[in-house]
């Protein structure tokens, strides 16, 4: 029997998954129909990022909050989610060099390519989800246990989320830093791929924003912002185009994750004065001008011939 206490929990939950997924859809037709360049960008636009804070801000205040909570437990709980999704998206555009790099490094991974049979492939790719998955969990959990002991104040969570957001900065302007080919996909994403696509994002920022209910604000954050997105933009994009589009989006999927680094940063305290829409509003335009625009035209002159013959 589902009690009246848990049953907003799942409602809430389900809501910011189910529109989380939604959003997650959009990434993969993006970089299939504009290229690896503006599609990387836009397929990091804060946007699964909104139902997960909301679900979060819904779960600890379900009458909406104001501004007279701004020192209460709820409220810091918040903040610690938000403030640990900079550390998520920091792993997130390791995930992504990963991608790029790997199969460039070892023998094994361009051996399975110039083969290029469906099982060959499928292979390779399942290695690879293997490896970054299971690396991005060891990062999630050594980031968790030093938030839990380091990082005690809101104060001191805030500056290692900055930290984390100034990383993601320096080595996504390193990894756009020189020309790199961002071809279009040539095959049409099949249906069923999408649908599991969004289905990953929706389980994530489900369980994240239940998550949140047992006090683990920190772990609720970072699982708001597991690669679901871009280890499925991966992974679909590999087996319907090619290694050379998903390869194509890595630079600017990774220095695209810092607006959603920095919607972080900055939704605790517009969901307190703004509410949850005009929070999120603010935030989400904050994050784009800020962070996706600059990124846009960083990564559109780094790959012009003009930069990368100077």
């Amino acid at each position: 029997m589902i009690t009246n206490e848990v049953t907003p929990t799942i409602v809430i939950a389900l809501i910011s998954g189910l529109g989380a997924g939604v959003v997650a859809i959009l990434a993969t037709i993006a970089i299939e129909r504009l290229g690896g360049h503006l599609g990387g960008i836009i397929g990091t636009l804060p946007t699964t990022i909104i139902p997960a804070s909301w679900g979060l801000w819904r779960r600890s205040f379900p009458d909406g909050g104001g501004m007279d909570i701004q020192h209460s437990q709820a409220f810091q709980g918040f903040e610690a989610a938000m403030y640990a999704v900079p550390a998520g998206m920091c792993l997130n555009a390791i995930f992504l060099w990963l991608w790029r790099v790997l199969p460039q490094r070892y023998s094994l991974f361009s051996t399975l390519s110039q083969r290029g049979s469906t099982n060959d492939i499928g292979f390779m790719v399942t290695l690879m989800s293997f490896i970054t998955l299971g690396l991005w969990a060891l990062g999630a959990t050594a980031w968790v246990s030093l938030s839990h002991h380091l990082l005690s104040s809101p104060s001191l969570k805030f500056y290692g989320g900055l930290g984390a957001t100034v990383i993601i900065i320096l080595i996504g302007g390193l990894a756009t830093s020189s020309q790199r080919s961002a071809p279009k996909g040539v095959h049409r994403v099949r249906l069923s791929t999408l649908l599991l696509r969004g289905l990953c994002a929706m389980i994530a920022v489900t369980l994240a924003v239940y998550i949140s209910k047992t006090g683990a604000t920190t772990v609720a954050g970072v699982a708001a912002v597991f690669p679901a997105i871009f280890w499925t933009t991966m992974v679909s994009l590999w087996l319907s185009q090619g290694q050379a589009v998903p390869a194509g989006a890595v630079g600017p999927m990774m220095i695209g994750s810092s607006s959603v680094a920095i919607f972080a940063l900055t939704a605790p305290h517009l969901y307190l004065y703004g509410g949850a829409t005009w929070g999120a509003l603010g935030a989400w335009c904050i994050a784009a001008l800020f962070a996706s625009v600059p990124s846009y035209m960083w990564v559109k002159r780094a790959s012009s011939p003009d930069h990368n013959a100077s």
